[in-house]
């Protein structure tokens, strides 16, 4: 499962994750019938979608996926929203490489 290859995640229920999952639009990734990568909105407003959860295993990092995902979450917030907005840990350089590479993409 690819929430589980994250140590510092507590583990939840398959329930738990279906309910998470119903409440906001979600774009994943699939290779070969497998999620390997996701981005998320976790608030929609007609002013802003709030993005995030973005997550890519481990095992298909570095190949555009993370990019994928998050272009197109960006893509249905900007239909629904004025704006879309998104945070990241400040010391994770990898999420902050992935979506300045977008934005520079997006803005050209």
């Amino acid at each position: 499962m690819l929430l589980s290859s994250r140590e510092e995640r507590p583990r939840g229920t398959v329930k738990k994750y279906i309910e998470r999952i119903s409440k906001m639009p979600l774009y994943g990734v699939l290779v070969n019938g497998e999620l390997v990568s996701y981005a998320g909105s976790f608030i929609q407003l007609p002013q802003v979608w709030m993005i995030g959860g973005v997550y890519t295993h481990s095992n298909h990092r570095n190949k555009g996926y993370a990019a994928l995902a998050t272009s197109a979450v960006t893509e249905e917030a900007l239909k629904h929203a004025e704006t879309a907005a998104l945070f990241v840990r400040s010391d994770n350089y990898p999420a902050i490489r992935v979506y300045e590479k977008n934005w520079l993409q997006e803005n050209r």
